[in-house]
Parts: C-alpha cells; structure tokens; sequence
C-alpha cells in the first residue's frame, strides 16, 4: 500500500482535486473541518474522476457517537482501533 499525509483542510481537498483514492482516513477533529461539505466536494470529484472513494471517519473516542457521521463517511471508527483492525478495515475497500 502507499499513502500520502495531509494536515489541513485545504490539503486534504487540494489532493482529492488533484488525484484519486480508494480510501480516504479522515480525522473528525481535524480543524476547520465541514464533514458535509467535505463529502460533497468528494462525491463530486469521485463522479468527474469515475471512482468510488471510501470515506473512513476517525473520531475521539471520548466523544460520543454523532449519529449523522453515517451520512457522510463510509465507515465512522473511533481513534483507539489496533492497527490489525484498521488494515482490516482498509483491505475491505481496497
């Protein structure tokens, strides 16, 4: 596998617009982070692209569970998953 880094905002989109991904680790408290419009703007490239993207959605695992992360991420895991079921996870999409 191979893999790239972003930690902004404006990187993560700015990557998204320049190339494709089978799946996509999101951190939910990444700052300045609108998930909605994050996966709009990524549904939309995954069109033009003619790719599906997976969104995977990491979240503190000392926040609650927000219910509508479901609408917008593939899959929503909390940020104290092993490494083996992460792999797992990727591999299911890959």
């Amino acid at each position: 596998y191979t893999y790239e880094i972003a930690t902004t905002v404006t990187e993560i989109q700015n990557k998204i617009n320049e190339a494709s991904y089978k799946v996509i680790l999101l951190d939910k408290e990444c700052e300045g982070l609108n998930l909605a419009d994050f996966s709009t703007l990524l549904k939309q490239r995954n069109a033009e692209a003619g790719v599906d993207s997976k969104l995977i959605l990491i979240t503190d695992s000392s926040m609650p569970e927000d219910e509508k992360d479901t609408d917008y991420a593939d899959e929503s895991v909390k940020n104290t998953l092993s490494k083996d079921l992460l792999r797992l996870l990727i591999e299911k999409f890959i």
